[in-house]
C-alpha cells in the first residue's frame, strides 16, 4: 500500500524537476543541439512552434520550450503568424493545467503556506474586486516569464470560467510569444 505524498513532497517534487528542465535547457544549447530548428521547412516550423507553444506553459517544460521558440523566431518570417501559432499551442497546455493540474497545485501551495482555512482566502477570491482582480492577475502571469501554473491556479482558486481563461490565454501568450519574436528579430 503506497502512501499520499504531501503537499510538501509534491512541491519539492515539482521544483527539482524545475530544476532538471532548466539543466537540461541549458546543456541543450550549450551541445548545439538547436542549431538546426529554425532552417526546418515552413511548414514543419509552424507545427513545431505549435507543439514549442504547448510546453511553453509549464514550469516543468519552459525552458527548453522558450529556447526552441527562440530558435524557431530567428527564422520566421511573420512574428504574427509565429505569435498565433505559439499562442494556439499554449492555450492547449493552459487547458490542459487548467482541467487537469490546478486543483492539486493550488491545494498544495495553499497547504505549504500554512492557510489553515483556505476555504476562507478561496472565499476572499470569490467575491468583491477579488472576483476580477484574480482573473487579471492571473492573465499578467501567465503573458509573464512565471509559469502559467500560477496564474491557472489563481484563476482556478477564483473559479474562472472556461469562456474567460481560453481568450484570456490566447490573448496574453500571443503578446508574451509576439515579443520573443520581436526582441529575437531586433537583435
Amino acid at each position: 500500500m503506497s502512501k499520499k505524498p504531501t503537499p510538501y513532497e509534491n512541491l519539492f517534487r515539482d521544483l527539482f524537476f524545475v530544476g532538471v528542465s532548466i539543466f537540461v535547457s541549458i546543456w541543450v544549447v550549450r551541445i548545439g543541439v538547436l542549431q538546426n530548428v529554425g532552417n526546418v521547412a515552413s511548414e514543419a516550423r509552424m507545427l513545431a512552434t505549435f507543439i514549442a507553444g504547448i510546453f511553453f506553459t509549464s514550469a516543468f517544460t519552459v525552458a527548453p520550450a522558450a529556447v526552441v521558440l527562440a530558435q524557431l523566431a530567428e527564422h520566421t518570417t511573420s512574428p504574427y503568424v509565429f505569435a498565433f501559432w505559439g499562442a494556439c499551442g499554449a492555450l492547449v497546455g493552459d487547458l490542459t493545467l487548467f482541467l487537469f493540474v490546478s486543483d492539486r497545485f493550488t491545494q498544495d501551495v495553499l497547504h505549504v503556506m500554512k492557510i489553515t482555512k483556505a476555504r476562507k482566502v478561496t472565499h476572499l477570491f470569490k467575491k468583491g474586486y477579488f472576483r476580477w482582480l484574480s482573473p487579471l492577475i492571473g492573465a499578467i502571469i501567465i503573458a509573464s516569464p512565471i509559469p502559467d501554473e500560477v496564474g491557472i491556479a489563481m484563476m482556478g482558486i477564483s473559479k474562472t470560467k472556461l469562456t474567460l481563461l481560453v481568450p484570456i490565454s490566447f490573448v496574453m501568450n500571443y503578446l508574451a510569444l509576439f515579443l520573443i519574436a520581436s526582441v529575437v528579430h531586433s537583435v
